[in-house]
């Protein structure tokens, strides 16, 4: 990585986000808050920092998560330093997945979802919730909730199905 960009953990609801990136591979990047979220990280109050002026966003809405990942994961000059493909959000737009976020459907899993929100990891880190040996586990956290997939007409017992099959073992 270029090295680490450390941040004091504030007080209140921004705590565990902060936490979490501080362990993410985009903190060892330094891709920092205002990256993501905007805002004047050289403000010293958080109004100014925050302030809309400033650009800061907020919280992006569900919809946006993976247009956002992508301005900076779709960029060849950005990724190919760190030989990452740049495929991922037109690959996301032609899932299911991507198809039924257009539709409004905020159910969907998104970048978010599956690359553990702040705390994003590497795929080969056997931590993070995208390496391969973890994906069924992280499918099953929504596709074997049977509330959850109500309305879906897909089945709930794939997970368990597949953890006895030759390919689960």
């Amino acid at each position: 990585g270029q090295g680490s960009v450390t941040l004091e953990i504030p007080p209140g609801k921004l705590n565990e986000p902060v936490k979490e990136w501080q362990s993410s591979i985009h903190a060892e990047r330094n891709v920092a808050c205002v990256d993501c979220h905007g805002g004047d990280a050289t403000k010293n109050l958080k109004e100014d920092a925050h302030a809309t002026k400033a650009g800061y966003s907020g919280k992006p809405n569900m919809v946006d998560i993976p247009a956002l990942c992508a301005s900076c994961h779709a960029r060849a000059e950005t990724m190919r330093q760190y030989d990452l493909p740049i495929d991922q959000w037109a690959k996301y737009q032609q899932s299911v997945h991507g198809i039924k976020l257009a539709q409004a459907d905020w159910q969907v899993a998104t970048c978010y979802t599956c690359h553990d929100g702040h705390a994003t990891k590497k795929v080969n880190d056997p931590t993070a919730k995208v390496y391969p040996l973890n994906v069924p586990a992280l499918c099953a956290g929504c596709h074997a909730n049977v509330e959850y997939m109500k309305g879906y007409n897909i089945p709930t017992n794939q997970h368990a199905l597949y953890v006895q099959s030759v390919h689960g073992k």
